[in-house]
């Protein structure tokens, strides 16, 4: 058991990409409420509750996390631009923008904040489908007809010919468009059409499809250029198109305009260079002249002052005794010893008074320098 008594230094040290894993989980349950550990270390869930249902957030962390981005899947399945069909968060930019210092308790919190702001729409858990206040899709045209073992649309016979209309997904309602139901009010069962023939709400975008036959909706839809024509010279996109023009039309004389304001832009762009250029030789005169008086204001400061008088106190001492040992070697005579000696003793005496004047006024004044 001596590894049970092994001191801390014996263990091996945590390592940057550790703590910084760990400082992320940290930040992971400081934003955010409802966070469960399902794997330590590995994975956790963030819960929390969008329009009546209970959303969870699963975050995976690989092994180099933070280095590499943290996987965010989302249960149950639900629609939402961020989230891809594999109910993946493909849509978070700090998510995908996530790199070492970024806090992934923030990511989180940003990804439950999009969702309280834009809903999802989430489905059954058990079929993965929307849920029955959704509106369903309609069979296209030329889908089989329903199978035996399902109930037919409103009580109407699977098994008949011609039975072509649209009808709505099975086990689901088809909701009113414009107040009043997409379902036949009436029904026509002379020629050939047997079930089919039932008139529907026609969109407004086309308006000469609404007296037409099923057979000639059939011919038209085998028709491609028909619908093609059709398409292209209805009037809403006659409508798209002259919006198009005249956008192009505005673009051009904005490009118009603005190219004509190059001349001056050039010209302005010019000066600026020129101002800028005189700015800086400015500058680097003023930084000359600033270490000029800086070194001026050295050399005059009381304190320079005092020690250059101290200097020149023991020059002129020293000069004195020269003198004095060169009368003694009988160098120089009397009266020109007389003359020299005195000057110099009297220079280093009124030296020697300015320097004890001048340290008695800085010691009065705290050596602060004026």
């Amino acid at each position: 058991m001596d590894w049970f008594f092994k001191s801390k230094s014996e263990l091996p040290a945590v390592t940057h990409l550790q703590q910084k894993r760990t400082q992320q989980i940290d930040s992971l349950k400081t934003y955010n409420h409802n966070v469960a550990e399902i794997k330590r270390d590995e994975e956790y869930r963030v819960s929390f509750t969008v329009s009546g249902h209970t959303v969870a957030l699963n975050i995976s962390l690989p092994p180099k996390f933070p280095e590499d981005k943290p996987i965010v899947k989302v249960s149950p399945p639900l629609r939402h631009p961020w989230v891809s069909k594999h109910m993946l968060v493909i849509g978070c930019r700090s998510l995908n923008n996530f790199v070492v210092n970024s806090v992934l308790g923030r990511v989180i919190r940003d990804i439950v904040t999009e969702f309280e702001k834009s809903p999802p729409v989430v489905f059954a858990e058990s079929t993965n489908q929307p849920p029955s206040h959704m509106p369903a899709l309609p069979y296209p045209q030329g889908m089989p007809a329903f199978p035996q073992s399902m109930p037919p649309p409103y009580g109407q016979p699977s098994t008949v010919a011609g039975n072509v209309g649209m009808y709505p997904m099975p086990g689901h309602t088809m909701p009113p468009v414009n107040g009043s139901s997409m379902y036949p009010t009436t029904s026509n069962t002379q020629g050939n059409d047997v079930l089919g023939a039932h008139n529907f709400q026609v969109q407004t975008e086309f308006p000469e499809l609404q007296n037409k036959s099923i057979d000639e909706l059939k011919i038209l839809m085998e028709d491609e250029e028909k619908l093609l024509n059709m398409v292209l010279y209805s009037e809403q996109m006659e409508r798209l198109k002259d919006e198009r023009n005249k956008l192009n039309e505005s673009c051009e004389e904005l490009s118009k305009t603005n190219m004509s304001y190059k001349p001056e832009l050039e010209s302005r762009k010019e000066k600026l260079k020129e101002a800028y250029n005189k700015m800086l030789e400015a500058r680097n005169s003023f930084d000359m002249k600033c270490l000029h008086q800086q070194s001026i204001n050295e050399q005059l400061s009381p304190e320079s002052i005092l020690y250059n008088l101290k200097v020149s106190v023991a020059d002129a001492d020293t000069e004195s005794e020269e003198l004095a040992e060169s009368y003694l070697d009988n160098k120089i005579e009397t009266d020109e010893f007389l003359k020299s000696f005195m000057d110099s003793r009297i220079k280093v005496h009124l030296r020697k008074v300015k320097e004890d004047k001048l340290h008695q006024m800085l010691t009065e004044r705290g050596g602060v320098s004026f």
